[in-house]
C-alpha cells in the first residue's frame, strides 16, 4: 500500500521536465509582453514629439495670429509668442511621457530641456533658468554629474542666467562648468575652451555703471 501511494505521489519524469521549461516559456513571454510594451510607448511619445515639432514649424511659417499681432511691442514680439506656445506643447507632451515612459526616461529628459530652452527664447529667462535647474537636479541623480547632457544642462543655466540679468552669476557658473570640463574633458576641448570664454564675456559685462537685474 505504501508503494501503491508513493507511485500515485510521484509525478511522471518527462511530466516534471516540462514544468521548468513551461516556467521559462511564461517568464520570457511576460519579458518579452513588456518590452513590446515599453517600445510602443516609446515610439508614441516620438511620434508626439514629431508632431509637437511640427506644430511649432507651422506656427513659426504662420507667424502671430491676427490678435497677437495687434499687440506687437518689439519686432520679435510675435516670434517670442510662438515660442512660448511651443513650450506649452512640449509641457502637454511632457505630462503624457512622465506617466508612460517614466520622469528619468531620455525622451522625458530631453522634453524637458526643449521647455527649458522656449522659455528663455521666450523672454522668459529667469522661468528658464529654474527650468534647467530642476533638469539638472534630475539628470545628476540618474546620469551622475560629468554626462554630456548634465553639461548641456549646465551651461543651459550659465546662459539664461546671463540673458537674465545676472552677469555675476552667469559667469561663475560658466567658470564652475568650466573646472568641471577640465577634469573630465581636458584643457583643450571645444566645450571646455567656450565655457572659458563664456565666463570672460560676462564678467566683461561688470564693467562700472552696469547694473545686474
Amino acid at each position: 500500500m505504501a508503494e501503491l501511494l508513493a507511485e500515485q505521489e510521484r509525478v511522471p519524469a518527462d511530466e516534471a521536465a516540462r514544468i521548468p521549461s513551461t516556467a521559462n516559456r511564461t517568464a520570457e513571454q511576460a519579458i518579452s509582453e513588456a518590452r513590446e510594451e515599453a517600445e510602443t510607448s516609446a515610439a508614441d511619445a516620438r511620434a508626439r514629439d514629431t508632431e509637437a515639432l511640427r506644430e511649432a514649424m507651422r506656427a513659426l511659417e504662420d507667424g502671430p495670429s491676427e490678435e497677437e499681432g495687434g499687440r506687437r511691442d518689439g519686432p520679435f514680439a510675435g516670434l517670442s509668442r510662438v515660442h512660448a506656445r511651443t513650450a506649452q506643447t512640449y509641457t502637454e507632451l511632457l505630462a503624457t511621457q512622465e506617466q508612460e515612459l517614466g520622469p528619468d526616461h531620455s525622451n522625458t529628459f530631453a522634453t524637458r530641456e526643449k521647455i527649458a530652452y522656449r522659455l528663455g527664447e521666450a523672454g522668459e529667462a529667469s522661468g528658464a533658468v529654474r527650468a534647467y535647474t530642476e533638469l539638472l537636479t534630475a539628470q545628476e541623480q540618474e546620469l551622475g554629474p560629468d554626462h554630456p547632457y548634465t553639461f548641456a544642462t549646465r551651461e543651459g543655466i550659465a546662459y539664461w542666467l546671463g540673458e537674465a540679468g545676472k552677469f555675476s552669476g552667469a559667469s561663475v557658473a560658466y567658470q564652475e562648468l568650466r573646472a568641471a570640463q577640465l577634469w573630465v574633458l581636458g584643457p583643450n576641448h571645444p566645450d571646455t575652451l567656450a565655457s572659458g570664454e563664456r565666463s570672460l564675456y560676462w564678467l566683461d559685462r561688470l564693467t562700472p555703471g552696469a547694473q545686474e537685474q
